[in-house]
């Protein structure tokens, strides 16, 4: 499809762009952050919560993007759409 794209570690949830699928996958993967609604899909509620890991303090941003892997998703950058991120991090790139 011509375009570049770079695996990534983490990067701010506000230069996400997310699949619906990719959350439904999530929703089954992690059904213990997940709420189903009246009409019997999955609303995905807590996959932005941060926790400790390994005694290591993971905040939203990348605690769902390490939650992203563990449900068998990528998580890349696309490198020909310039972006920038006015917070404490940036894309970080591994």
């Amino acid at each position: 499809n011509g375009i570049k794209a770079l695996s990534i570690n983490t990067c701010g949830l506000g230069l996400t762009l997310i699949q619906r699928e990719a959350l439904a996958t999530m929703a089954r993967r992690f059904p213990e952050l997940s709420q189903k609604s009246i009409r019997g899909d999955y609303r995905v509620t807590n996959l932005f919560l941060p926790e400790i890991v390994n005694g290591e303090y993971y905040g939203d941003d990348r605690n769902f993007f390490r939650r992203a892997r563990q449900a068998g998703l990528g998580v890349y950058t696309i490198l020909d759409v310039p972006v920038t991120h006015d917070g404490v991090t940036s894309c970080v790139t591994g």
